[in-house]
């Protein structure tokens, strides 16, 4: 919307850059195509392989209810980072570049958070916006790239994989 504004007021000489009208709809053509060249306007095509993912997360014998799962590289220069929100019978699908199902080949640490609202954090004072606690639902170990057990490895050529993470104290 900006752009389109700028480019009407410039036609219209109402704003004075010193470039004919010729040269100010070349100037905004250009500036829009760098924009979205620049956002990713590629097709799915241009992605490298990826290897679908899902599975679950069980902690103290039950299905966690939230939160997300995410694959983190051990190696930056192999792998991508995959996302996938638990929903509520535990279940997850990884995700990666702007939510295409699947993870990229490579090994990763696997690290967990499923948290909620922390009750234990006392009313919040009139006229104040105190920050909201958390409380973790599963060990914390598992919310952390340095401190994670969990390690997943995703092959090149795999068909498809399911993973199951029971979560221990």
């Amino acid at each position: 919307m900006f752009i389109t504004e700028l480019c009407r007021l410039s036609q219209q000489k109402k704003l004075n850059v010193g470039l004919s009208q010729k040269y100010s709809r070349l100037g905004c053509t250009f500036f829009i195509g760098t924009c979205l060249w620049m956002t990713g306007c590629g097709s799915s095509e241009d992605l490298p392989e990826m290897v679908p993912v899902t599975g679950s997360v069980v902690y103290a014998g039950d299905p966690v209810s939230t939160g997300a799962v995410r694959f983190v590289p051990e190696d930056e220069t192999k792998g991508r980072l995959a996302i996938g929100d638990i929903q509520s019978d535990g279940t997850f699908t990884m995700k990666s570049f702007n939510d295409q199902e699947g993870v990229v080949p490579g090994n990763y640490r696997v690290v967990i958070v499923s948290e909620k609202d922390d009750p234990s954090a006392g009313p919040q004072k009139e006229g104040l916006a105190a920050p909201v606690k958390k409380a973790s639902l599963i060990p914390n170990n598992y919310a952390s790239f340095t401190t994670t057990s969990l390690k997943e490895t995703i092959g090149e050529g795999d068909p498809e994989k399911t993973v199951k993470y029971e979560l221990k104290d």
